[in-house]
């Protein structure tokens, strides 16, 4: 299975997203076929006891990738609230995947 959006989106400030399977230990292998995906470059990663934060940047916009073992939630949010027009333009990217 593929980058999905999830069926519920919280805001528009972010995209929730499903992949089969996804949990803290494989974050590391599946993450980067979205990095791909989107032809983004990974700038920068962070982890801790139960969280995966990566920095990447998409069209000069820097994007943060993160993944939250406790609630199993994966999401794409930006840095700045009027940089978000460019969540849809993803959203239509993996909606045509």
């Amino acid at each position: 299975m593929n980058w999905t959006l999830a069926t519920q989106q919280a805001t528009d400030n972010i995209l929730m997203l499903e992949h089969a399977g996804l949990n803290f230990e494989n974050f590391t292998t599946l993450a980067p076929t979205l990095v791909e995906l989107l032809d983004a470059r990974l700038c920068d990663k962070n982890w801790g006891a139960d969280r995966h934060a990566w920095v990447l940047e998409y069209q000069d916009i820097n994007l943060l990738f993160e993944f939250e073992d406790y609630t199993a939630s994966a999401w794409l949010a930006v840095a700045r609230e009027e940089e978000q027009g460019i969540l849809v333009e993803i959203a239509e990217k993996l909606k045509s995947q």
